[in-house]
C-alpha cells in the first residue's frame, strides 16, 4: 500500500490496531516529514542529489516556466517540478525524475548517475538528443526508465543492463538509437516491459530474452532487425503482448510461440517471415480483445482449421502473404471478431460448398471489417453475404472472378460505408436496392461487366463521397439524382453511357467535387455550364464523347481546376480566354475538336515548367485507331507476329501504311486478367505525360469493342526490331513472363527496378530465375557474395578486360581481370543492393545513385574524384 504526504511516499504494509494509533502516527511523522534543521544543514551525499540535478539542468532547456522552480533558493529542490525525494537515513533522496512532456531539449547529462537512490527516470517525449550516457548503469535502484520520444542516438549501453536487478520498465522506443539490442538482458529478472519500437535497431534478437520470466510486453516493430525469432520466446509465461512488426526478420514461426498461454497480442507483420501458420497458433483465446497480426509476410500453405479456437480473438490479419486453398468455416466461432483481412493472397473459392465460410462469418455478430480482396475467388457471390452482421462497415471482395451478380440482400447491411467489387466478372445490373445504405461513403463497382442503367436510387446516398463505376458496359443517362450526393469523386469512364442527352445540369450541385471523369461514353449535347458551380473542382475529363457546341466560359470560375480534358469531341468555336489565364491548370487537352481562332500565349500555354504535356491545338493529338485496322496491321493478331507475353496483354508486330511510320508495336490489353484495366490507364497517363529519348515513344491508343461487341484496349508503340532489353541482357534461353505485377508507380518502385537492372547487367541473372527461392532473392544472392566471391558472380559474358565471352573464377588476375576493374563492378552491385532492399525506406536516392555511380566510373578510369 502506497500513502503519499506532499512530495514524499512512505510504504506501509497495512494499517496498524487501534491501540498503536498514536505510535504509528509517531513512525510517520519521523519518517515522511522534514524539519526546517533538516533541509538547512545537507550532508555531503545529500547535497550531491542537489548537484546532480543542477548539472543535468545545465544541458537543456525548455519553454518559458518548464523548469521555473530549479534554482530556486527559497525552495527545497525536492520540491521542484519534477523531484520526488524519500527519507532515508534521515536525509531527503531524490527517487523520481518526473519531467515528461514539457518539450525539453539538450542531452542528458552523466550527472545523473549520482542520484544513487533514482528509481524512476521519466523524461519521455522531449526533444534530447546525443548519446544515452553509460553512466546511467551505475543507477542499481533503477525501475522505471522512460526515455521514448524523444532523438536519441548512438547504441543502447550495455552497462545501462549491468546492473538493472529492479528494472521492470525499459522503454527507448521512438528515437534514432542504432546497433545492437545488449546481449546482456538475463540480467533483468524482474523486467516486466521492453519497448524498443521506432528506432534504427540492427541485428538479431537476444536469445536471453526468454530468461525473463516476468516479462510482459516486448515491443521491438520498425527497426532493421533480423534473423529469426529466438524460440526461447516460448518460456515467457507471463508475456501478453509480442509486437515485431516492420522488422526483417525472416524464417518460420517457432512452435514454441504456442506454449504462450498469456498472450493476447500478438503483431509480427510487414516481415519476411516464411513457411506455414503454425496449427498450434497462440492461446490467444484466454482474453477478450486478442489480436493476430501476421500481414505482408512470405506465409505459405493453407489458414490453418485450428484458428477456430481463438474465440475471443477480435482481429485476424493475414493479409499480403501467399496463402493457398480455401477459407476454413471454423470462423464461425469467432464471436468477438471485429476485422478480418484476408486480402491479397491466393485464397480460392470456386463454388457454393468453398463459399460456406460466409455463412460460417454471420455468427461473428461483432464484425466490422472483411477484406477478401485481391485472392482467386470465383463463382456466384452468395446471398448469405447478406446476412452477416449488421454491424458491418467494410466489405472489400475487389480483384478476384467473382461472376454473376451482386445480390440485392447487400442493402440489408444497414451500416456499410465502403463496398469495393472492382476488377471482377460481374455482368448483371446494379441493385437499386443499393441505394438503401444510407452510410455508404465509398462505392467501387469499377471494372466488371455491369449492365443496364445507373439505379437513381443512388441518389439516397446522403453519405457517399466516391463513386466509381468506370470500365463497364452501362448505358442509358447519368441520373440527376446523383447531385444530392456530396460526391468528391466521379468517375464513370469507359462505359457506353448516352441517354440521348449530355450531363445533367444537377452535376452543378456537387459542390464538393473534386475529380469528374466522364470520358470515353457516348454523351452528346453541350456541356452544362452548371459545372462552374462545382468550385473545388480540380480534375475534369470529359474526352472521348459527342458533346457539342461551345466550351462554356463560366469554366472560368473554376480557379482550382489542374487538369482538363476535352478533347475527341465536336465543340466548336473560339479557344476561350480563361485556359490561358488560368494559374492553377497543368494539363490541358482541347485536341479533336473543331475550334478556331488564336491560341492564348499566357498561363499554361507559356509555362515551359510544367510536368504535363499540353496540346491545345485541333487535330493535333495522338493519331485514331480502330480496332479493324489494328487487325489488318498483326494480320488477325497471328500467333507469327506475337513478339511477347506478359501479366497484362501481348505485344505484337504491326505493318501499317502512316506517312510517319511503317512497323509498329500493339500491346493488347488482357481484360480477364485482374488489375488490367487500371494498368492500362496508369500506362497510357504515364506514357502521355512523359517523354525521353531512352522511353519506347507511345504513337496512339485504341480503346473500344472488336467484331464480337467485347472491350478491347491496345497502346501502339514505335517497333524496335533490335529485340528486347531482356534479350540483350540474357541469351537466349528461354520465354519469361513479365515478373512486374503492375504496381502503384512510385519513386521508390523506379529505383528499385533500377536496381534490379544493374544487378541483372552485370550478373547476367534473372530475378526469375529458379535458383531464387525459399527466401532467396537476386538481391540477397548478390549481397552474400559480395564480401567473399564477387568475381563468381560476374557475368562470364561480360567484357571487363580480356577476351570475351571467356569463364572467370577465384582469380580475378589470371582471368585477365584487373583488380580495380573487380572493385568497380562490386561498388556498382552494391548500389544494386542498396537499390533493390525489400524496405523502400531503405532505398538509395536517385541523386546518391548517380554520384555514386559517376564515382565509380572515375575511379574506373583512374580520375581524381571530387
Amino acid at each position: 500500500m502506497e500513502r503519499k504526504r506532499g512530495r514524499f511516499f512512505v510504504f506501509v504494509r497495512a494499517p496498524p490496531p487501534p491501540t498503536s494509533f498514536f505510535l504509528f502516527l509517531l513512525v510517520i511523522l519521523s519518517s515522511a516529514g522534514l524539519s526546517a534543521s533538516q533541509l538547512g544543514t545537507p550532508t555531503a551525499e545529500f547535497d550531491t542529489d542537489r548537484l546532480a540535478i543542477l548539472s543535468f539542468k545545465t544541458l537543456v532547456s525548455g519553454p518559458s516556466g518548464a523548469l521555473v522552480s530549479w534554482g530556486n533558493s527559497s525552495l527545497h529542490f525536492c520540491r521542484w517540478r519534477g523531484v520526488n525525494c524519500r527519507n532515508h537515513d534521515g536525509e531527503p533522496r531524490v527517487t523520481a525524475l518526473v519531467l515528461e512532456s514539457l518539450r525539453l531539449k539538450g542531452k542528458l547529462s552523466p550527472s545523473l548517475a549520482n542520484l544513487t537512490f533514482l528509481r524512476r527516470l521519466r523524461l519521455g517525449n522531449n526533444s534530447l538528443e546525443g548519446s544515452i550516457p553509460q553512466e546511467l548503469g551505475f543507477l542499481s535502484r533503477l525501475r522505471s526508465l522512460n526515455l521514448s520520444y524523444n532523438h536519441l542516438g548512438g547504441m543502447i549501453p550495455t552497462s545501462l543492463l549491468q546492473n538493472c536487478s529492479e528494472l521492470r520498465i525499459f522503454s527507448l522506443s521512438h528515437n534514432n538509437l542504432n546497433r545492437t539490442i545488449p546481449r546482456n538482458l538475463s540480467n533483468c529478472l524482474y523486467l516486466r516491459v521492453i519497448d524498443l519500437d521506432r528506432n534504427m535497431l540492427e541485428g538479431n534478437i537476444p536469445s536471453d530474452i526468454g530468461s525473463l520470466p516476468k516479462l510482459e510486453t516486448v515491443a521491438i516493430w520498425d527497426n532493421l532487425l533480423e534473423g529469426s525469432i529466438p524460440p526461447e520466446i516460448g518460456k515467457l509465461a507471463s508475456l501478453t503482448g509480442l509486437h515485431m512488426r516492420f522488422n526483417h526478420l525472416d524464417g518460420p514461426i517457432p512452435a514454441a510461440i504456442g506454449n504462450l498461454s498469456s498472450l493476447t497480442q500478438l503483431d509480427l507483420s510487414n516481415n519476411l517471415l516464411a513457411g506455414a501458420i503454425p496449427a498450434a497458433e497462440p492461446h490467444l483465446s484466454s482474453r477478450a480483445s486478442a489480436r493476430l497480426l501476421l500481414s505482408s509476410n512470405e506465409f505459405t500453405g493453407t489458414i490453418p482449421p485450428e484458428i477456430g479456437k481463438l474465440e475471443k480473438v477480435s482481429a485476424v490479419f493475414l493479409q499480403n502473404n501467399n496463402l493457398v486453398g480455401t477459407i476454413p468455416n471454423t470462423l464461425w466461432s469467432l464471436r468477438n471478431l471485429d476485422a478480418l483481412l484476408l486480402r491479397h493472397n491466393h485464397l480460392e473459392a470456386k463454388n457454393a460448398a468453398e463459399w460456406s465460410f460466409l455463412d460460417a462469418l454471420t455468427n461473428c455478430t461483432r464484425l466490422r471489417i472483411l477484406d477478401l480482396s485481391i485472392n482467386h475467388l470465383s463463382g456466384v457471390l452468395p446471398k448469405s453475404v447478406a446476412n452477416l452482421s449488421k454491424t458491418l462497415q467494410w466489405l472489400k471482395i475487389h480483384d478476384n472472378q467473382i461472376a454473376g451478380s451482386i445480390p440485392t440482400e447487400i442493402g440489408n447491411l444497414s451500416n456499410l460505408t465502403v463496398i469495393t467489387m472492382s476488377s471482377n466478372l460481374v455482368d448483371a445490373t446494379i441493385p437499386a436496392a443499393l441505394g438503401s445504405l444510407r452510410r455508404l461513403i465509398r462505392m467501387d463497382l469499377s471494372e466488371n461487366y455491369l449492365v443496364g442503367e445507373i439505379p437513381a436510387t443512388l441518389g439516397n446516398l446522403s453519405r457517399l463521397t466516391s463513386l466509381l463505376l468506370s470500365s463497364n458496359e452501362l448505358r442509358g443517362s447519368i441520373p440527376p439524382s446523383l447531385g444530392k450526393c456530396p460526391l468528391d469523386t466521379l468517375n464513370l469512364a469507359f462505359n457506353k453511357l448516352s441517354g440521348g442527352g449530355s450531363l445533367p445540369p444537377e452535376i452543378g450541385n456537387l459542390r464538393n467535387i473534386q475529380i469528374v471523369d466522364v470520358s470515353s461514353n457516348r454523351l452528346s449535347g453541350e456541356i452544362p455550364g452548371t459545372i462552374a458551380r462545382c468550385e473545388v473542382l480540380q480534375y475534369l475529363h470529359m474526352h472521348g464523347n459527342f458533346f457539342h457546341g461551345h466550351i462554356p466560359s463560366s469554366f472560368g470560375q473554376l480557379k482550382g481546376l489542374r487538369v482538363l480534358d476535352i478533347s475527341s469531341n465536336d465543340l466548336w468555336g473560339r479557344t476561350p480566354d480563361f485556359v490561358g489565364s488560368s494559374r492553377s491548370m497543368t494539363y490541358l487537352n482541347l485536341s479533336y475538336n473543331n475550334l478556331d481562332g488564336e491560341v492564348p500565349t499566357d498561363g499554361i500555354f507559356g509555362n515551359s515548367r510544367t510536368h504535363y504535356s499540353v496540346t491545345a491545338r485541333s487535330k493535333d493529338q495522338h493519331r485514331k485507331v480502330t480496332f479493324a485496322e489494328l487487325t489488318k496491321a498483326t494480320d488477325g493478331f497471328s500467333p507469327a507476329n506475337l513478339t511477347g507475353t506478359g501479366s497484362f496483354g501481348s505485344v505484337y508486330r504491326g505493318v501499317v501504311d502512316w506517312e510517319d511510320h511503317k512497323d509498329v508495336a500493339v500491346k493488347v490489353l488482357n481484360r480477364q486478367q485482374r488489375g488490367a484495366s487500371r494498368s492500362f490507364v496508369a500506362e497510357c497517363e504515364a506514357l502521355r505525360n512523359t517523354r525521353h529519348r531512352n522511353l519506347v515513344k507511345a504513337l496512339t491508343s485504341c480503346s473500344g469493342v472488336d467484331f464480337g461487341r467485347n472491350g478491347f484496349k491496345a497502346l501502339v508503340f514505335e517497333f524496335l526490331p533490335n529485340g528486347s532489353l531482356d534479350e540483350w541482357l540474357h541469351p537466349p534461353e528461354r520465354d519469361e513472363q513479365e515478373y512486374g505485377m503492375g504496381n502503384k508507380v512510385s519513386t521508390e518502385g523506379d529505383v528499385y527496378s533500377y536496381g534490379t537492372l544493374l544487378l541483372e547487367m552485370f550478373t547476367g541473372k534473372r530475378p526469375t530465375d529458379d535458383g531464387f527461392k525459399e527466401g532467396l532473392n537476386l538481391g540477397r544472392y548478390v549481397e552474400v557474395a559480395l564480401s567473399k566471391r564477387v568475381v563468381d558472380i560476374i557475368d562470364p559474358y561480360l567484357s571487363l578486360q580480356g577476351g570475351e565471352g571467356e569463364a572467370r573464377h577465384a582469380n580475378p588476375m589470371a582471368n585477365g581481370l584487373s583488380t580495380r576493374a573487380v572493385e568497380c563492378v562490386a561498388s556498382v552491385l552494391t548500389v544494386g543492393v542498396l537499390c533493390s532492399k525489400e524496405a523502400p525506406k531503405q532505398r538509395m536516392h536517385m541523386e546518391a545513385v548517380v554520384r555514386e555511380l559517376h564515382d565509380i566510373r572515375d575511379a574506373f578510369l583512374g580520375l581524381p574524384l571530387l
